[in-house]
């Protein structure tokens, strides 16, 4: 029998809006199904799915059981979603609305009026990395959007850089989380989008998950040219590569691996497994 992945359960229900990006062909409109079919099991909860191309539930003239109880409100025409939108928040009084692909400016307009209203929304957005998401014209206000900001003399000389024109995030974003889908066995957690943008557009790193197929672990997501590089073992603290280490520092780098291995992911900490998005299968 099909299981969905236990950390799933975790992302319906935290109450947080949840922007999930990533390129065609990687799971998007899969995992909004399953979201939909989480929540809808839970009586006391209105979720309503917006379904722009009918990828969601299908085009029957009844939705596909994939979605569970949640009410169905096909778009028709891709142009109309916007509207579709604001029917929904204003007419439907739902709990959660999900909606697959937000791509125009009427349709973040729409998805800030949800947010407004304090409804969770859960929806799907082309592209690779947060930041790339960040920098378009078109959709970077779902993550705050970014603007050009003149600094004074005195706080630009309190920067590493001491650049007087830098890069800020404009406004609230819309959604609080984010995952990054790269591929259909890994995904990228970030659980506060405020955190990431502001870190990227400061050139520091910020911390999430990297969830893959049975396990969940710590990563960095690392600034490079207009995107996110992550790796598992930076350490920002600047420890050398162990292939570099001296032998004492190599049998430091061993005695912390013996003590990982001998704790249990229970007890490990942010560098660690992190058994509440383990996924199994």
């Amino acid at each position: 029998m099909w299981r969905q992945p236990e950390f799933l359960y975790d992302l319906a229900y935290n109450h947080k809006s949840l922007l999930i990006i990533g390129k065609p062909g990687v799971g998007k409109t899969t995992a909004l199904r399953e979201i939909a079919n989480i929540l809808s099991q839970n009586k006391y909860l209105n979720t309503v799915v917006v379904d722009k191309t009918c990828e969601i539930a299908g085009d029957g003239l009844e939705p596909h059981p994939s979605i569970g109880r949640a009410r169905w409100m096909p778009v028709g025409q891709a142009n109309h979603q916007a509207a579709i939108m604001r029917e929904a928040v204003e007419n439907q009084t739902p709990d959660c609305i999900i909606v697959d692909e937000i791509s125009t400016k009427d349709e973040v307009g729409a998805a800030k009026t949800i947010a407004q209203r304090g409804v969770q929304l859960i929806a799907t957005v082309h592209g690779t990395t947060l930041p790339e998401v960040l920098h378009c014209r078109e959709r970077g206000d779902l993550l705050g959007g970014c603007s050009t900001v003149t600094l004074s003399g005195r706080e630009a000389d309190r920067r590493k850089d001491k650049r007087k024109e830098v890069l800020k995030r404009g406004k609230e974003p819309i959604f609080s989380a984010a995952i990054e889908l790269h591929s259909r066995s890994r995904w990228i957690y970030h659980p506060s989008i405020k955190e990431a943008v502001d870190t990227y557009l400061e050139g520091e790193v910020c911390y999430g998950q990297q969830l893959e197929p049975g396990r969940a672990v710590a990563c960095t997501s690392i600034p490079a040219d207009g995107s996110f590089e992550y790796s598992i073992d930076h350490d920002p603290r600047g420890v050398k590569n162990p292939s570099q280490n001296t032998d004492s520092g190599q049998q430091s780098l061993n005695k912390k691996r013996n003590r990982k291995k001998k704790q249990s992911p229970q007890q490990q900490g942010p560098n660690g497994t992190n058994n509440r998005f383990t996924i199994k299968n």
